[in-house]
């Protein structure tokens, strides 16, 4: 299947090649249609241009929000220890909740937690395989977020005990 796709394009590639060359010779002619010409015959490629720069352009985002909402290696390394024993230890003085949510299922448990958010004014949250948002609430809103690599843990919230 791709072989015939590349083959086709390949063909169509030639075939464009050989009408631009020519049309280039014979401008004087073609003054009126000549773009015209040109930019029906190559837009496939112009296509899979955008197409591969979006693609690259929506990577480096996706990227640069992990990294943004990733800790710092010793702060992850405290997370880690406190969702494993009781993750209410890791509250600030003003937090009241923590959640723990697999990161394709982020979104859904952030809505849940916080209605404001289910009505679009939510963070972008990038999902990847085996990683873990940690969500703290600060009543309702949201106070903080990070994203770790915990492995198999337990999803839930946990509330401050008052």
């Amino acid at each position: 299947m791709l072989l015939g796709i590349l083959g086709i394009l390949g063909i169509w590639t030639l075939f464009a090649l050989v009408v631009s060359v020519g049309a280039v010779l014979l401008r004087q002619r073609l003054k009126r249609w000549l773009w015209l010409i040109l930019l029906i015959l190559w837009s496939p490629w112009l296509f899979i241009l955008l197409a591969v720069g979006l693609f690259i352009y929506g990577e480096h985002l996706r990227s640069a929000e992990i990294d943004r909402l990733t800790p710092a290696p010793e702060l992850e390394r405290q997370l880690a220890e406190g969702f494993t024993r009781d993750p209410r230890a890791l509250l600030l003085d003003n937090e009241t909740a923590v959640c723990l949510c697999h990161s394709y299922d982020a979104s859904r448990c952030l809505s849940r937690e916080l209605p404001s958010v289910a009505e679009g004014e939510g963070p972008s949250l990038p999902a990847d395989d085996g990683m873990w948002y940690a969500i703290f609430l600060e009543d309702d809103a949201l106070a903080r977020i990070y994203l770790l690599n915990l492995g198999q843990a337990k999803a839930g919230c946990w509330q401050r005990v008052r």
